[in-house]
């Protein structure tokens, strides 16, 4: 038994007495959390004034920036924007942008992205983003696309057009080219023109001797109907009959009365009622209204037609030759053709260029011999070729390339038939010949040295062979070592010899296929 019973039961009492007074300050302390804690002797009563705890905010809104502020809807993410971070009922929704190329349809929780050249058109994370428009040839890109927005394509202004699909703006057509040794020029249905290419000499018309490497256009020149090319120089023809010339004239090819190489349109004195131009190599030529040629520059090989091989710096009358309906000239020589069907020609006749069957330089129109039924004629470097009514094509002079397209390498002194060939068009070059089909079509025959033929290859070709990227042609024009075409947009192409711009793209490299000129 316990020694002092007494003593055990009040220290029992006392250590219940300390558990009951633990859990009281404890349940003071809860129900004072709760709001429900009794009343302290002397406490004093909660100010009325004060503004209870609010009610938590429900889903889809929150509280504001202060605790006692009434809920409010939480912010839409706009598209463009996505959910930076997840919203609650104390913080609203926080938007950041897309970041470039990608696209965010707004309120999602992460951007979608939309390849370079699409965009999202129905805003929804479920379908495939969709190619911007194409801008047609005919209109330009207005608007650029974005991941969130399309292509916009307005129409070209009255009078021009684009070229190709997408165009950054609109340019007035080209309707018209001529290629010279290593230029080219195209004339605008505004009567301007734009030339690129080798300008040692001014050839291009732009005030410089600097190298162009797409078309440029020649300042100051405009109302024109013609633009001709020679070797280094160009001319053309305006609408009342004068004309202008710029580029070499060490032999009076500008008919200006000197041999003052000129780098900007430059008049040629006492020339009127010009209705056509043509140029050689380093001559010039021009057909009157009442059917008569004169011509100036170089004359080694009697390609002015005056009966003399003398050089001329200012206009001289051809001599014996009926009035002419067309006038053409490449190399050495120039040939007319005649209302009757007839063809004449005169200069160098190494090869058989003039058509009269002999190899003998003329210096006055001769006619060509078993030839009727032109239509039109084209001259190349050292050879001709006539365009018959009936669509057949006959060729003459040299043929060493395979440009007469008779299959053969044999020069032939008077007209040779091309065999299997209708054509629309012909045109001639330094070495090479080309025609276009009824189809748009082309093909090209001859020296291919430099892809000129535009078949992809550099193999001569001794008979007609079709370019094969060429479908849509409505003119196609020959120079020395290049080709050019528009296309029925108007768009210019060009293929073959490149070292000096004269294809256009830009660049210097010779092209084997038909390429954009810019």
């Amino acid at each position: 038994m316990p020694l002092n019973p007494g003593r055990e039961w009040r220290a029992r009492e006392e250590k219940r007495a300390r558990r009951r007074r633990f859990l009281g300050a404890a349940c003071l302390l809860v129900l004072m959390a709760c709001g429900d804690a009794p009343r302290a002797p002397g406490a004093i009563d909660q100010d009325p004034r004060a503004t209870p705890t609010s009610t938590p905010c429900v889903g889809g809104t929150w509280s504001g920036d202060a605790a006692s502020a009434p809920c409010i809807a939480w912010s839409t993410c706009p598209p463009g924007t996505y959910v930076e971070a997840t919203p609650s009922a104390e913080e609203d929704r926080r938007c950041a942008p897309c970041s470039t190329g990608s696209y965010c349809p707004g309120d999602t929780g992460a951007p979608r992205s939309c390849a370079e050249g699409t965009w999202d058109h129905d805003a929804s994370p479920s379908t495939a983003c969709a190619p911007w428009s194409t801008c047609r040839a005919g209109a330009y890109v207005a608007r650029e696309g974005t991941a969130t927005t399309d292509r916009g394509c307005d129409l070209c202004p009255g009078g021009q057009t684009s070229t190709g699909e997408n165009a950054a703006s609109c340019v007035v057509p080209a309707v018209a080219l001529d290629l010279g040794e290593e230029h080219t020029c195209a004339r605008h249905h505004d009567g301007t023109a734009r030339c690129w290419g080798w300008n040692r000499f001014g050839a291009l018309g732009d005030g410089t001797d600097d190298d162009r490497l797409t078309p440029t256009p020649v300042p100051g020149l405009q109302d024109t109907t013609q633009v001709v090319t020679g070797w280094f120089h160009t001319c053309a023809l305006r609408t009342d009959g004068s004309v202008r010339c710029w580029g070499s004239n060490e032999f009076g090819q500008l008919g200006d009365s000197t041999t003052l190489d000129r780098h900007a349109p430059t008049v040629v004195p006492a020339l009127h009622r010009v209705v056509e131009l043509a140029a050689g190599a380093f001559h010039t030529c021009a057909r009157l209204d009442d059917g008569g040629v004169q011509c100036w520059g170089w004359n080694d090989f009697g390609e002015l037609g005056d009966g003399t091989t003398i050089e001329r710096h200012q206009p001289t009358t051809v001599v014996n030759l009926p009035p002419a309906d067309q006038l053409v000239s490449s190399g050495y020589h120039t040939c007319t053709h005649h209302a009757e069907g007839a063809v004449r020609c005169w200069g160098s006749n190494s090869t058989g260029q003039v058509g009269d069957g002999t190899s003998t330089d003329r210096a006055t129109p001769t006619l060509v011999t078993d030839l009727s039924g032109v239509a039109s004629i084209v001259a190349g470097g050292a050879h001709t070729c006539a365009l018959l009514a009936n669509a057949s094509v006959k060729c003459w002079g040299l043929n060493a390339a395979g440009a007469l397209g008779d299959g053969t390498t044999t020069d032939r002194h008077v007209p040779t038939i091309v065999p299997g060939l209708l054509a629309a068009e012909v045109t001639a070059g330094g070495h090479h010949t080309c025609a276009r089909h009824v189809s748009g079509a082309v093909s090209c025959w001859g020296f291919n040295g430099y892809g000129e033929l535009g078949d992809g290859t550099t193999t001569d070709r001794h008979a007609p062979s079709l370019v094969p990227a060429l479908s849509r042609a409505a003119k196609v024009v020959a120079g020395t070592y290049h080709t050019c075409a528009l296309d029925t947009d108007h768009a210019v192409l060009c293929w073959g010899a490149n070292r000096n711009g004269q294809v256009g793209d830009g660049t210097r490299l010779d092209r084997l296929i038909p390429t954009r000129a810019h």
